[in-house]
This record gives C-alpha cells, structure tokens and sequence, in this order.
C-alpha cells in the first residue's frame, strides 16, 4: 500500500513545474513555523471563498429556468429548478 502512495506522489510531483515545486516547498516551510490554531485559521480562509463561490454558483444557475416557467420548452426544465431551489432552501438537520 505504501508502495503504492509512494509511486502516486512520485507521478504528481514529477508532473509539477519547478515553480510550483518552490510555491509548495515555501508553503509547507511556513506552515511548520506556524502555530496549530493559526494554521487552521489560514486553512479556513483559504478554502472560505472557495466553497461559497461554488454554492453560489449551484444555488443561482437554476434560478433563470424557474423564471422562464411560461416559456415553451421548459416543461421539464421549470419544475426541476424549482425542487432544487426548494431543496437549498430546507435546511436539514
């Protein structure tokens, strides 16, 4: 299984750039001199943005398919957004 990983990690770093080999060399440097809670506070404000640009993107793009519910062709496509709307709209336990 190690073998295995080892092999993995060789691929990804060979198909890495000498830039991005330094980027990471520095990030991983900084990341040890940090302290634990500060790295946690730099990791959530890292992946913050993120993942509220990707919610936004799935909670708006059906917004315009159910606007346009009168429009012919939407049949389908109106009923749908509307349940995927309703559905980030529930919050569940």
């Amino acid at each position: 299984m190690e073998k295995m990983f080892e092999q993995r990690m060789r691929g990804f770093f060979r198909g890495m750039t000498e830039e991005d080999r330094r980027k990471m060399k520095a990030c991983c440097e900084r990341m040890t001199q940090m302290s634990q809670g500060c790295n946690l506070k730099e990791g959530a404000g890292e992946r913050m943005r993120p993942v509220i640009m990707t919610a936004l993107a799935a909670g708006l793009a059906p917004v315009p398919f159910a606007l346009a519910a009168d429009k012919p062709g939407n049949e389908i496509l109106s009923p749908l957004a509307v349940v995927i709307l309703g559905a980030f709209s529930v919050p569940l336990p």
